[in-house]
């Protein structure tokens, strides 16, 4: 018969050889049995004695190696076959020699060859040789060990000498592992870092196909095969998957390195999930090698766009954390919206994860808030086309000198975790930095910081947030500590405007507030430049650490005082920009800084201040009033006032904020010390100024006597300083009423406006409408009127929440609005006419509260034709 060539791919029981007939095809094989001899078998029950050495000793000389063969004879579909190596020496008769191999029961040669086998197969006997030499003990393991994590640590890392005698994919092998001389084990192994495309799987007895496997799985096997199959490699064990089923390894072969072989082929691609067993040093270069397949486009990456071309990087500015790993970055005064590479901040949805939500926050907010990063956009996300969402840049943030990667440290701290990629997720960071956080991720772990820490949440979370400005009487609670705190730590949490902020203080712990700047006023963001002033403190502030000085509290709860960032006071910005304006009220040590820097924005018509004419300045003026009673010939009177009483009827009395208050202060010292005042030697008369003990609080006022009741022993009396009215027993009436200082307070109305009359529905509501406005706040008043003997006719302004003195914005305004009073109809009006156009606005405002009935016009117009 003709004498043929071949590859020894591999070698089978019997012995049987798997033979290669064309390189270029693999697929194409033969198997022909060595004529004439047997070794013994290699078996799942146990290995015949001798069977390993004998197969060794078959393997090392024959695989992968070009042999010549001839079949001999055909039985039962087998091919027998004498085999040729080098040097034209016959493979059966150099094993008998070598007493590797025993003559087959049966002889199945000619006369010739019986005689030469016996010859070789006694003199390897006497020489006790091979099989005939006492034979040594292997215990082998076909299964996989029961303990798979004992078993990796005992032998994690170490380079164990094994064969491969199996190729399942390009990336998954069968190995005997060879232990000890006497102990060998075999492990499915997966090649660390690498993953290639699944081979074809067919039912072993029927041929049918079971998985058709991807496009180059049979290629890649057949890769791995060529270079693995039955040679002698160095393991080195290096994890387990998660089921604990498979082990993780490098296959070490000294003629290279078979994963970057099989990447630079473009016969698989890095698997991210295995960088943390497999190294940053070994991951880098396996990265760099698949990079090179794929820019030859060869293997499975032949049908790839080259995508090197990616944005360059770009210098910003971080003006918000949105979270632990998404912030918002100005570039170009634009921003963008920018998630840390491939990783995830602790999510409040995961019990576990929750209590480092802020914690993880804040670290990056000190980190970064306000400071110049390098972005390198990785990638970017696109919204599916039924969202409205934006694209958002998935980045690498280096920040400093050293460049340090933001999010490397986070990882590092424990305030990061590291997202696992599918293989074709394109949305994730380089491979590099990428191996370096799994890296990183692994440390934290096992150092138990950040999220990692084994601590309950109360040992590492933060405290119980108290909302201070939650309701008024809440801030009123805190306002004497805050004011005494002085200049107090926090960060600005929300922008609601140029001058309104949500703050949370480290002051006793953590509080939140509303905070609003006392003495600077910006455009609500739907008057012109409000947008731009939002805008401006949002950039500037939010998410900052700044300080406070807060000195009052407004009837909303929201606390006053001034804001300072770095030292500076942030109104001062605010309005030099053109962006607010100085309160028509401010006095202090600071407000000639804000003056002038109110007077800088004018001359260069920055911001509100774009039309401003210096010609047209001037106070506001309104024409005569009648008999000269009213203000309209002159400017308009604004003083500080203090209400301290509201009577019914819409009548009140204010104190004036004048150096004259010092003086009551002093009076009343004064009057609470024991003195020569006598007491009544009988009852007192209507007008008499007296000294009187209140009830309320057992202190001693100046008072008038309003009302006597003899029967009853006692006098109503109105304190002159304060407004109120008391019952008081004559025993608490004394003489000699202190008078050099005038009374303090006066009696007032409201300017323009009726109350609902005396004993009607409404009357109780619009006096506590009216209370709840104005009662124990300093206010701002406008003078209208001053008439002798009668009370003062006042427009009252809350500083707290008009932004001038506008009176559509006035307490005057806001009870009309609110449905508690009425303007003065038109019959009544007499020297108010001179204010035709405060009239018209408060007059929208009324028809408003009639269109909405609010208040007296619940049940629609009740006046009839009064007006």
């Amino acid at each position: 018969m003709t004498t043929l060539t071949a590859k020894i791919k591999q070698i089978l029981p019997d012995p049987t050889l798997l033979l290669l007939q064309n390189p270029s095809s693999p697929s194409q094989t033969r198997q022909i049995a060595i004529h004439g001899i047997t070794i013994p078998r290699l078996r799942r029950e146990g290995d015949e004695d001798g069977a390993w050495d004998a197969r060794e000793y078959l393997r090392k000389m024959v695989v992968g190696k070009v042999v010549r063969f001839r079949v001999v004879y055909t039985a039962a579909g087998r091919e027998y076959a004498r085999v040729w190596v080098d040097g034209g020496e016959d493979l059966a008769l150099h094993l008998l020699r070598a007493g590797w191999a025993k003559l087959r029961s049966t002889p199945s040669c000619d006369e010739d060859d019986t005689a030469a086998y016996t010859e070789a197969e006694s003199s390897a006997r006497s020489a006790s040789l091979g099989l005939w030499a006492p034979t040594s003990n292997i215990y082998a393991s076909y299964d996989t060990p029961p303990n798979p994590a004992s078993f990796l640590a005992q032998w994690q890392n170490k380079q164990i000498d094994a064969v491969i005698e199996q190729v399942r994919a390009g990336d998954l092998v069968r190995a005997r592992l060879i232990l000890s001389p006497a102990q060998h084990q075999y492990l499915p192994l997966i090649l660390g870092g690498v993953r290639c495309p699944t081979s074809p799987r067919t039912e072993p007895t029927t041929g049918a196909v079971l998985d058709a496997g991807e496009e180059f799985g049979d290629a890649a096997r057949a890769f791995t095969e060529a270079r693995l199959l039955q040679r002698s490699v160095k393991v080195q064990l290096l994890g387990t998957t998660s089921s604990g089923g498979q082990f993780v390894a490098n296959i070490i072969h000294p003629a290279g390195d078979i994963g970057a072989l099989i990447l630079a082929s473009g016969l698989g691609r890095v698997v991210d999930w295995m960088s943390g067993m497999v190294g940053v040093e070994r991951m880098g270069m396996l990265r760099a090698t698949e990079a090179r397949g794929r820019g030859a486009g060869v293997g499975v990456w032949k049908n790839t766009t080259n995508t090197l071309g990616k944005e360059k990087g770009f210098e910003a500015v971080v003006v918000r954390i949105v979270s632990a790993d998404t912030i918002l970055v100005e570039a170009q005064n634009m921003e963008r919206r920018i998630r840390l590479s491939s990783l995830r901040a602790p999510r409040a949805t995961d019990s576990a994860q929750a209590p480092f939500v802020t914690l993880a926050r804040e670290w990056l907010r000190r980190r970064l808030i306000g400071k110049t990063v390098r972005v390198q956009i990785d990638s970017t996300t696109k919204p599916s086309a039924a969202s409205n969402a934006d694209s958002i840049d998935v980045a690498t943030v280096t920040v400093g000198n050293t460049n340090t990667n933001v999010g490397l440290e986070g990882v590092q701290k424990g305030w990061l975790s590291v997202l696992r990629h599918r293989a074709d997720d394109t949305h994730r960071a380089p491979g590099s930095i990428y191996d370096a956080l799994i890296a990183a991720e692994a440390a934290a772990q096992d150092s138990h910081v950040g999220m990692w820490s084994p601590k309950p949440p109360g040992a590492v979370g933060a405290g119980r947030v108290v909302d201070a400005s939650e309701s008024v009487t809440r801030a009123k609670g805190h306002i004497n500590a805050l004011t005494r705190a002085g200049r107090v730590g926090g960060v600005v949490e929300h922008v609601f405007s140029g001058s309104r902020f949500k703050i949370l203080l480290k002051h006793q712990g953590e509080t939140k507030i509303t905070f609003v700047l006392r003495d600077v006023r910006s455009p609500r963001s739907d008057e012109s430049h409000g947008k731009e002033a939002l805008e401006y403190a949002t950039r500037r502030f939010l998410q900052r650490d700044v300080e406070v000085e807060i000195n009052n509290v407004d009837r909303g709860g929201a606390f006053m005082g001034a804001m300072f960032l770095g030292g500076r006071d942030v109104g001062v910005g605010m309005v030099e920009g053109g962006l607010g304006w100085v309160g028509e009220y401010v006095a202090g040590p600071g407000a000639g800084v804000l003056r002038e820097a109110e007077g800088r924005a004018k001359e260069t018509k920055k911001g509100v201040w774009k039309d401003y004419q210096p010609e047209a300045e001037a106070a506001v003026v309104r024409e005569g009033g009648e008999n000269g009673s009213g203000r309209g010939g002159g400017e308009r009177e604004y003083v500080d006032v203090v209400v301290t009483e509201v009577e019914s009827q819409g009548r009140f009395w204010v104190q004036l904020i004048t150096p004259k208050i010092q003086e009551l202060e002093i009076l009343m010292r004064d009057l609470q010390v024991a003195s020569s005042a006598a007491s009544l030697s009988g009852p007192p008369r209507v007008g008499d100024q007296l000294q009187a003990k209140s009830a309320q609080d057992g202190m001693w006022y100046r008072a008038r006597v309003r009302r006597v009741d003899r029967a009853a022993a006692k006098a109503e009396v109105v304190f002159v300083d304060y407004g109120n009215t008391e019952h008081i027993p004559f025993a608490n009436l004394r003489l000699g009423a202190p008078s050099g200082l005038p009374p303090q307070a006066q009696e007032a109305t409201l300017s323009f406006i009726r109350p609902p009359p005396a004993g009607s529905e409404y009357a109780l509501d619009a006096r506590a409408s009216l209370a709840s406005l104005i009662t124990n706040r300093q206010l701002v008043a406008c003078i209208d009127r001053s008439p002798g003997g009668s009370p003062l006719e006042l427009t009252l302004y809350d500083p707290t929440n008009s932004a001038s003195v506008d009176p559509s914005e006035s307490v005057n305004a806001e009870m009309v609005r609110e449905g508690m009073c009425r303007v003065v109809p038109q019959k009544e009006r007499g020297w108010e006419k001179a204010f035709a156009g405060v009239l018209t606005g408060l007059e929208e405002k009324e028809g408003e509260a009639r269109r909405g009935r609010r208040g007296i016009w619940e049940y629609g117009d009740v006046f009839g034709d009064d007006e």
